[in-house]
């Protein structure tokens, strides 16, 4: 009862403004939550883009691998692969690498870690026995994959990818690999979280 009261004692104009200010705060109230909810919308469509990248690019990373495995499986059981013989291995080698342009080079390295067959010409001996794919596949039995390094072949970044060659014994004899481009990735990658910047 008291505010009426001092309203009335003010100025017509004052007056005025305090009814208008009165008459429109529900509109205003409305119009300051609409803004808040908006954000929060907002926010949650960040957080659910987010999440369904993440989602897609584990998805990928795992195709990425499977496919990896299923290759170099085939590979491991080729003739020419565990007969160790160089020649042989690197011309069918070399007739692969076009096919999968995600990787750098394919290669065998006996137990000891020497690569004998390449479908890259190498100008030089190659060791891998200290890379992560060579050692981890050889002690696990399985896909292994290494660590990002530069190619000492292509002088390239790569990620190793590693599976077991087995002898007629069952004993590992070597292990096949294949060199998977980190430019590679990197694109897919692009294409994953922005296609429309690649367009």
């Amino acid at each position: 009862m008291q505010v009426p009261g001092r309203i009335g004692q003010m100025p017509l104009r004052a007056r005025l403004v305090v009814l208008i200010l009165l008459a429109f705060a529900p509109a205003l109230g409305l119009v300051v939550y609409s803004h808040y909810e908006q954000q929060q919308f907002r926010q949650a469509d960040v957080r659910n883009a987010t999440i369904i990248l993440a989602r897609e690019i584990a998805a990928k990373h795992a195709q990425i691998v499977e496919r990896a495995r299923e290759l170099l499986l085939t590979l491991s059981v080729l003739p020419a692969v565990r007969a160790l013989d160089a020649s042989n291995c690197s011309a069918l080698f070399a007739e692969l690498l076009p096919r999968y342009p995600q990787y750098l080079n394919l290669v065998v390295a006996n137990a000891e870690g020497d690569i004998f067959c390449s479908a890259r010409p190498m100008a030089q001996r190659v060791s891998v026995k200290a890379e992560p794919s060579f050692t981890r596949a050889l002690e696990n039995r399985a896909l292994a994959l290494g660590e990002f390094a530069i190619s000492k072949i292509t002088g390239r970044p790569f990620i190793g990818e590693g599976y077991p060659v087995f002898g007629a014994r069952g004993e590992a004899i070597g292990v096949v690999g294949a060199i998977l481009s980190v430019d590679w990735l990197n694109r897919e990658a692009a294409k994953t979280c922005c296609p429309r910047v690649m367009h």
